[in-house]
């Protein structure tokens, strides 16, 4: 009775997760995550890690107290506190009103780390809990599995399972952890690999938990072999390129000193060593950033990524042809690096400078004179002829010059006559739009927000933007390489910005 009531309650058990998930744990760690993972079957799609139920009830308080809870839906948990005791009522358990309670009455160690595990079929997911009363737990377990429960072997020695007599709830101990699962099945393979870890990089030196704090989603790239979940079903296009690339994937969010950290992080399967890289050059021509900056290296690894994936998106081998060819004559024609910079709004809208390494322009300019670029220079700058077209964009003005090694597009004639002066040989490089050190980080690439300037230039475009969104400042997000991982990585430097993006996700459950 209780499994059928679980299925039944799918949608509340979702809702109070997704609410609880969206927090960060910022209490004390607990153990690397590389320990807790090495139980994890290997066929297993991915895991959830929690590092602590404890840090996870604090940050959500916290996120709550940002949303502004009191206007979220009445099916949102405005307090860790309340969460527990709905999730208390859907297990039954009498007298459970928060947290404290919880933890109590099901004998789980709230200062470790919890993993839930996403086999192929989510509905047989499994858990690992850490057990502070094994008494307790079992007490808890055992009611609910009832009292005509079966045993059920295991295939690791003598080790047995206790599951539903009509079900498929079930558990066994271990070690100090009580492994769960929704199926016969989930619980073997947890047996197997409680008995015999399996190597797992995430959490080790060679692909690390960048913040102890942070909590992580896993994903088995080598189990994506067998094709996509209906889950991943927005994403199956990229998956065999992605899988061929990397072995193992974490998509993992912390919160320090009210700031918010997004990553997105692979190792390499390969597991050779990733070349390292100078920092970016072409931002350096720039004194400041505007709305945004946008930087990217465009090294042949990343040409031949996006290459691959045309096919997959095109929808059709026609269209995916015609597409491929433009892209291989601008892959093949550009260099290394592209920065494109959103310098406010004008007359004609948004107005941007866009800087990339081209070496030879010709094929690129004949390209464009196809395209309705003048024929010839309309004047020039420092002996640089600059090229105009009208009509490229709706109601704006297309200013191109290409010098030292960079092609320049602007639609502001200041910001192109600006661009050839800093991308002279003998011009002092200013560096002043990225500081220094995101520079350093985002070799392989950086984006830039600029709250305040956002603010304006959305107003200015007539989408004004609430104070509240862009109080945190300069938002960056950059890609990163490490010898044996990438990553990239958003940093919001408020968490009320993150508070602010979640609320109306929150109020729709």
């Amino acid at each position: 009775m209780f499994a059928m009531r679980l299925r039944k309650e799918t949608k509340l058990v979702v809702a109070l997760m997704a609410a609880m998930l969206v927090a960060v744990c910022g209490g004390a760690a607990g153990a690397q995550p590389a320990s807790v993972l090495s139980h994890m079957p290997g066929d297993a799609l991915g895991a959830l890690i929690i590092p602590s139920l404890e840090s996870l009830a604090t940050q959500f308080n916290t996120l709550m107290s940002l949303a502004d809870a009191d206007s979220l839906s009445a099916n949102v948990p405005k307090h860790a506190d309340e969460a527990a005791a709905r999730i208390g009522l859907l297990l039954q358990l009498d007298g459970v009103k928060d947290m404290a309670g919880l933890v109590a009455a099901s004998g789980v160690d709230a200062s470790k780390p919890v993993v839930v595990i996403l086999p192929r079929i989510v509905e047989d997911a499994g858990f690992i809990l850490p057990v502070a009363d094994r008494e307790k737990a079992e007490a808890m377990l055992n009611e609910k599995i009832g009292a005509n429960a079966r045993e059920v072997a295991l295939g690791v020695g003598d080790a047995k399972a206790k599951m539903q007599e009509f079900g498929n709830l079930g558990y066994f101990m271990r070690d100090g952890h009580c492994y769960v699962g929704l199926a016969e099945s989930t619980l073997k393979s947890l047996a197997s690999t409680a008995a015999a870890p399996r190597a797992v990089r995430y959490g080790a030196p060679e692909f690390p938990a960048q913040n102890p704090k942070e909590i992580a989603f896993y994903l088995n790239m080598a189990a994506l072999d067998g094709g996509a979940p209906p889950a991943l079903s927005a994403v199956a296009p990229l998956l065999p390129g992605l899988a061929a690339a990397y072995d193992e994937a974490v998509l993992a969010l912390a919160v320090e000193n009210n700031a918010v950290q997004l990553r997105l992080a692979g190792h390499g399967a390969s597991g050779s060593s990733y070349a390292d890289a100078a920092a970016l050059k072409l931002p350096r021509i720039f004194s400041e950033t505007g709305a945004g900056m946008l930087a990217l290296r465009l090294s042949s690894d990343l040409k031949e990524f996006i290459g691959a994936q045309i096919d997959a998106f095109m929808g059709g081998p026609e269209r995916s042809r015609q597409v491929k060819g433009i892209y291989n004559m601008l892959a093949s024609n550009l260099g290394e690096e592209l920065v494109v910079s959103v310098l406010g709004a004008g007359d004609s809208g948004v107005k941007f400078v866009a800087c990339a390494e081209v070496p030879t322009p010709d094929t690129l300019l004949m390209f464009m004179r196809m395209a309705g670029l003048g024929q010839e220079p309309k004047f020039t700058h420092n002996e640089v002829p600059v090229f105009v077209a009208e009509g490229l964009i709706p109601n704006a003005t297309m200013h191109v010059a290409h010098t030292n090694g960079v092609l320049a597009i602007s639609t502001d004639e200041a910001a192109v006559k600006k661009t050839i002066e800093s991308a002279a040989p003998d011009a002092p490089k200013s560096g002043g739009a990225a500081p220094q050190a995101l520079l350093e980080r985002g070799k392989h690439g950086f984006l830039i927000l600029n709250g305040v300037e956002g603010a304006k230039l959305a107003s200015d475009l007539g989408a004004p933007i609430a104070a509240d969104t862009v109080k945190g400042g300069q938002v960056t997000l950059t890609l990163e390489q490490q010898p044996t991982w990438r990553q990239i990585v958003l940093d919001l430097p408020d968490a009320g910005m993150l508070a602010a993006a979640l609320a109306p996700l929150l109020s729709s459950l």
